[in-house]
């Protein structure tokens, strides 16, 4: 028999059952929430101090922007190249303080339109004194310039002035040689950054925004009053951003803080946030999560309570039934509390999902946000009702409207437009047809790139500003995560600048191709291909062709000269290539269509690959000037005639001397008496006698002969002491003769220029001597030349010269004749005594040597010249000549000569050198012996002038006949044949009269060396 249900026992099990099941699912819930929660909430803890950061990182942004946006108008207002010019002008006492006062103040009142943060200007020379000011002055505090260091653009602390806070942008003023001369102080009124660093703190509760910066190692406090910081966290953050660090600090217990470094040197920024107002919203939201997780737990507990008594009721009725049943419902429990574990789980990771999207969200929107209003281009943003949601601060200052206006307004329009009519993005946002947007911005749009569905187009406005603005503006659509448009975003950029510089581009263009085509030279333009792409009418005259057959036709090649087409190709390849360094100027010849040659000075600049050159046509001047060469070179042969013309009573007297030392010695040795021994040393006094005349003859030939003029190492005193051997016998016994030239200095010169010149200066010395008499003094000395003496003649440099000195003790000169002495036909002489060259013709030849020369005069005292030229070093001397060895030798030669003594003497001379000898007293005769034995002769030694046949014709016929017959032609003097026309003809020496053994013996030697 079955118990009785007992109502107590039924009771307290459903009391236990339920106590156990819900203290297990209680404790469950607990351990779920304190090992998941805690790291959800730390992390949304770190989202929100990043959000701080954020802000922290756009404020910084916005502050650099600021910053360069002041420099830049600093440094537009130093450019300003006119009112440099002006200041320039100043410094170097161009014009007055005055007048830079008068013409700079105007155009700084005109600077400080620029922007409304200006409210004064400062002008500095380049001694750091004020020259022109406009609005407010200076603080007492703006540092001073220091011109021996660069210094750049910057941007000073604040000070408080007016009431104002301020602060002074410096920027210098440099003029196109990179120096500085003088600075422009800028005052900037901060009210536009105090907005900037206070408009996140007016939209935030508990939330500071602080701009420092450190004077003398004081960190303080910009907005809204300069103040110290005393809070030392701060002070701490504050320095670091000095140092240009960022970051974030939460370990004060009060506040959240966000340190950014600035690009304004000694500024830093940092954003506060107290922790209960940034977490409120954080705390407030897991509050409300946990009060739905407690009515669920709840709910969940109830239904729990009412399926369980059910099932107690019938495990009570049915003892037998109960563990079948009590497994059944636990299968059945455990597979719902499975089934609702997952859907905790399902709905925990849905709630976290959300939870993560709305903070991604949040962050999208606000840092969107600073985004539009932190950027420095204008931008604003409307919905698809047209509605404004963002008018940034760009915006504001283009077009003079706030956010706080017109935000949340559909006047769009407003700012750009005379009357109400669409905007681009209220076009995006009703999605226009392409060919409807013409409606209103005809040839103007285009679509975007770059952005789908976007347009861009420029514009002229002329209801902005008082002259309008030209804008560069961008439309595109907004969408949300579906794709679906939600607004539309435009941006504006102020393009006028632009504008005007390309106007301003196109006028100078237009001026360039003016100035290209009347230029007064003849120009043209080719590319790297040679290609002519453009001339002017001027190279049209001086080619001969028309533009049409030369542009894109000719290549600049075309009309050089075939000599220079070498020169002219090597200087292109070297410009192309960028190799070596071509001359960018140079003269050059060219061929026109008539085939005449043009001489013209080319000029050639490079603009990126094409390049520019100009022709001056200098034919005329180089006809000229070679004209005049010609009249240069006679004039100086015609000094050195007048020079030997004093001389002849000297040279005269000297020939006496030596004749008479011939004729004597000869006479005695011709005596019976005379033995051998006296009969050779007379003999030896007639050779000594014959060698200095010819030495004299040669003298007077190199002298006088009109040849180009050969520069070669000298030696000096060479020179100087043959000039006063021809000077003692000319020059009256009344003048004593003096020199100390023991010196062994070379210099670069002509052999007979030197020796015109000091023969000049000792003759003049010697005239202004000639009736009282006196000394002449010849020196010879080293002396440096120091920049005192340099500075003045860009041909002298700072180095070792020679010194020549003529001094005589005559009649002086007048000071007021020495500036006039080297004047061409100016002379103190009487008239028959000079043509007035001379010292023209001296001061030419020092002049292209590259030296000096120095007049002093005293009357009653003398006068003394000074020749200084440039002394030259490790060169060997060339001017002496070296001796030929005597030698001796064999072979049979031809010797011809017209004068029978000087046929005997050669013959015996010969002879006595080993040589088999057959002699002729005539070309012709010489020309026949040879024909009858080419072969039979060694060498040929002819003289050169005779009658019927010159040795020049002779030697042509014996060439002829044997090509490789060596010749030797001798010649007492000729201004037909030289060395050179000897070597052309074909003749292997040419040997000077009269003969000396040695020498004739070296030449021929020399010769037959040569042939073997």
């Amino acid at each position: 028999m079955k118990k009785a249900y007992n109502p107590i026992s039924s009771d307290n099990l459903r009391r236990a059952l339920s106590f156990y099941l819900a203290t297990s699912l209680f404790l469950f819930s607990l351990l779920l929430i304190l090992t998941i929660a805690n790291p959800i909430y730390k992390h949304l803890k770190k989202s929100e101090n990043d959000n701080v950061y954020h802000d922290v990182e756009l404020t910084a942004m916005s502050v650099n922007e600021w910053s360069r946006r002041v420099m830049d108008i600093a440094i537009q207002i130093t450019s300003r190249t006119r009112i440099r010019q002006e200041l320039e002008k100043y410094n170097n006492k161009i014009i007055s303080l005055t007048q830079l006062k008068t013409f700079t103040e105007p155009k700084l009142s005109d600077a400080m339109n620029m922007s409304e943060e200006i409210i004064g200007i400062t002008r500095l020379d380049s001694s750091g004194k004020v020259v022109a000011q406009c609005g407010e002055s200076l603080p007492s505090l703006t540092r001073a310039i220091d011109y021996s260091i660069p210094f750049d653009t910057s941007v000073s602390t604040p000070v408080i002035q007016n009431g104002r806070q301020v602060v002074v942008v410096s920027a210098p003023i440099i003029n196109r040689l990179k120096k500085h001369i003088g600075a422009d102080f800028v005052l900037i009124d901060l009210y536009p950054l105090k907005n900037i660093i206070n408009s996140k703190t007016a939209l935030e509760k508990n939330y500071e925004t602080i701009l420092g910066y450190t004077l003398d190692g004081t960190v303080l406090k910009i907005f809204p009053e300069i103040r110290h910081i005393k809070n030392d966290v701060i002070n701490d953050l504050l320095k670091k951003a000095f140092q240009g660090q960022e970051g974030m600090n939460d370990e004060s217990p009060v506040f959240v803080a966000a340190y950014h470094g600035l690009d304004i040197e000694n500024f830093g920024l940092v954003i506060l946030k107290n922790k209960t107002e940034l977490y409120r919203i954080l705390n407030t939201r897991l509050i409300y999560w946990g009060l739905i997780g407690i009515v669920a737990y709840i709910v969940f507990i109830a239904g729990f309570c009412f399926l369980m008594r059910p099932m107690t009721n019938r495990l009570l009725l049915h003892s037998d039934e109960l563990n079948e049943k009590i497994k059944q419902q636990t299968r059945h429990l455990e597979e719902e509390i499975k089934e609702r574990k997952r859907t905790a789980a399902q709905l925990e990771k849905t709630i976290t999902e959300h939870r993560q999207t709305e903070i991604a969200l949040s962050e999208s929107e606000t840092r969107l946000s600073h985004i539009i209003m932190g950027s420095p281009v204008p931008t604003f943003v409307i919905d698809n009702d047209h509605i404004i949601t963002h008018w940034n601060t760009a915006l504001e200052k283009v077009s003079g409207i706030s956010g706080s206006q017109i935000v949340g307004t559909k006047n769009q329009w407003m700012p750009f437009y005379s009357k109400k009519r669409p905007v681009m993005a209220d076009l995006i946002v009703d999605k226009v047809p392409e060919e409807k947007m013409s409606n209103y911005y005809r040839g103007i749009y285009k679509k975007s790139k770059t952005v789908e569905n976007a347009y861009e187009a420029e514009d002229f406005f002329p209801d902005m500003d008082e002259h309008g603005r030209w804008l560069f503006f961008t439309a595109a659509p907004l969408r949300n995560s579906s794709g679906n448009t939600i607004g539309a975003v435009e941006t504006l950029q102020d393009i006028s600048a632009r504008k005007e510089a390309e106007t301003a581009l196109r006028e100078s263009e237009s001026k360039f191709k003016s100035i290209f085509d009347n230029k007064g030279t003849a120009t043209f333009l080719f590319n790297e291909d040679g290609i002519i792409r453009e001339c002017n009418q001027t190279f049209e005259k001086l080619s001969g062709y028309l533009k049409t057959d030369i542009i894109n036709k000719m290549k600049w090649s075309d009309f050089v000269a075939k000599e220079d087409i070498e020169k002219m190709q090597r200087y292109h390849d070297q410009r192309s290539k960028r190799t070596g360094f071509p001359p960018s100027q140079y003269e050059s010849r060219i061929v026109n269509k008539a085939g005449e040659v043009k001489t013209v000075i080319t000029n050639v600049s490079l603009i990126g690959k094409e390049r520019i050159v100009s022709l001056m046509d200098i034919t005329e001047r180089k006809l000229a000037e070679t004209e005049n060469e010609k009249l240069h070179k006679k004039l100086g042969q015609s000094q050195k005639m007048e020079a030997i013309g004093s001389l002849a009573g000297g040279i005269a007297h000297d020939f006496n001397n030596i004749l008479g030392a011939i004729i004597g010695y000869t006479e005695l040795a011709k005596m019976d008496k005379v033995d051998n021994e006296k009969k050779e040393k007379h003999l030896n006094k007639v050779l000594t006698a014959a060698n200095r005349a010819k030495e004299l003859i040669q003298q007077i030939l190199t002298f006088s002969r009109q040849t180009e003029h050969e520069v070669r190492p000298l030696k000096l005193k060479l020179i100087i002491k043959e000039v006063l051997q021809l000077l003692r016998a000319s020059l009256p016994s009344t003048i004593d003769i003096k020199s100390d030239i023991n010196n062994e200095s070379l210099i670069m010169g002509d052999w007979t220029q030197i020796h015109q010149v000091v023969l000049n200066l000792c003759t003049n010395a010697g005239h202004a001597m000639q009736e009282n008499g006196g000394t002449l003094y010849v020196g010879l000395t080293n002396e440096r030349l120091g920049p005192n003496f340099t500075s003045n003649d860009p041909d002298l440099s700072i180095n070792d010269y020679v010194k020549i000195i003529v001094k005589d003790t005559g009649h002086g000169i007048p000071p007021e004749l020495i500036e006039r002495l080297f004047e061409p036909f100016f002379t103190t002489k009487g008239p028959g005594e000079g043509t007035g060259m001379g010292l023209a013709v001296v001061h030419g030849i020092v002049k292209s040597m590259k030296g000096e020369i120095v007049v002093e005069s005293f009357l009653g005292k003398g006068s003394s010249f000074s020749v200084y030229l440039p002394i030259i070093q490790d060169m060997a001397e060339t001017d002496v000549p070296k001796e030929d060895n005597f030698a001796k030798g064999c072979g049979h030669i031809l010797f011809v000569d017209d004068e029978p003594a000087i046929v005997d003497i050669g013959k015996l001379m010969l002879t006595k050198l080993g040589y088999h000898v057959t002699t002729r007293t005539g070309g012709i005769e010489a020309l026949e012996a040879f024909k009858s034995n080419p072969d039979k002769f060694d060498l040929v030694l002819t003289d050169m002038t005779m009658p019927q046949m010159t040795g020049e014709k002779l030697a042509r016929e014996i060439i002829s006949i044997r090509k490789e017959i060596p010749i030797i032609i001798s010649t007492g003097f000729s201004s037909v044949m030289t060395e050179e026309k000897t070597l052309k003809l074909g003749v292997k020496g040419l040997l000077m009269k009269p003969f000396v053994l040695s020498e004739l013996a070296g030449v021929i030697h020399n010769v037959l060396d040569k042939k073997e």
